[in-house]
């Protein structure tokens, strides 16, 4: 299962590459997102070959879905403010915003894997 989506993955990428130069970054995105949502549900609603066919392919409209969208969020914003609201969308950026929190303890995420020293 893991193998079989690890080549379905591949292909996703490819795929969802293609698709968003050819069709849009928005018609692929939601064709990804739906995708993914159908094979979701069916992974979880059946036998163990509704599983693995669910499964491999929830992964590959789940590929379909991260090169469309990954460049659909740098044309949310506009371009003075692009840079920040991209590297606040990052988990890294994320975890040392929650280490710059209000709150005196610091997050496990922070203490974790941000590469900034405490302050």
């Amino acid at each position: 299962m893991v193998v079989g989506a690890g080549a379905t993955g591949l292909a996703g990428l490819l795929i969802g590459r293609w698709m968003a130069d050819r069709f849009g970054r928005r018609i692929t995105g939601a064709l990804g997102m739906v995708g993914l949502a159908l094979f979701g549900v069916l992974s979880y609603a059946g036998p163990r070959y509704d599983l693995i066919v669910g499964y491999v392919l929830g992964v590959m409209f789940g590929s379909i879905f991260a090169p469309a969208v990954g460049a659909l969020v740098n044309e949310l914003f506009p371009t003075s403010v692009r840079a920040s609201a991209s590297a606040g969308s990052s988990p890294l950026a994320s975890s040392a915003q929650s280490r710059d929190s209000s709150s005196s303890a610091p997050s496990p995420t922070s203490a974790t894997i941000s590469p900034w020293p405490r302050t």
